[in-house]
C-alpha cells in the first residue's frame, strides 16, 4: 500500500510537473506569437509609410515633370511666335523693297519718257 502511495504521490508530482512545463509553453508560445505579431504589424506599417512615400516622391516627380513639359511648350509657342514675328517683318520688308524697286524702276521710266519726249519738242 505505502508502494502504491509513492507511485500515486510521484505519478501526480510529475503530472504537476508536466502541467507546469506545458503551462510554460503554452504562455511562452502565446507571448512569442504576440511579439511576432507585433513585430509583423510593425514591419507592415513601414512598409505602408515606404510605400507612401515613394507614391508622394512619383505624384511630385510627376508634377514637376507636367510643369517641366508646360513650360517647355510655353517656350516653344514663344519661339514660334517670334520666328512667324521675324518672317512676317521681313515679307513686309521684302514686299516693300520690291514696290519701292518697281516704283524707282517705273519713276526712272516714266523720267526717261518725260526726257525723250522734252528732247523731242525742244530739237
Amino acid at each position: 500500500k505505502r508502494n502504491e502511495e509513492l507511485i500515486r504521490h510521484s505519478a501526480a508530482k510529475r503530472i504537476e510537473e508536466v502541467a507546469s512545463q506545458v503551462k510554460h509553453a503554452s504562455e511562452s508560445a502565446v507571448s512569442t506569437s504576440r511579439e511576432s505579431d507585433e513585430t509583423i504589424v510593425k514591419e507592415l506599417g513601414s512598409l505602408a509609410t515606404k510605400l507612401t512615400m515613394k507614391l508622394e516622391a512619383m505624384h511630385l516627380a510627376s508634377t514637376k515633370h507636367q510643369a517641366e513639359m508646360d513650360n517647355a511648350l510655353q517656350r516653344s509657342r514663344e519661339t514660334i511666335a517670334q520666328q512667324m514675328s521675324i518672317v512676317m517683318e521681313q515679307a513686309v520688308t521684302d514686299t516693300a523693297k520690291k514696290v519701292s524697286a518697281e516704283t524707282v524702276t517705273r519713276t526712272e521710266k516714266s523720267i526717261e519718257q518725260l526726257d525723250n519726249s522734252l528732247s523731242k519738242r525742244f530739237q
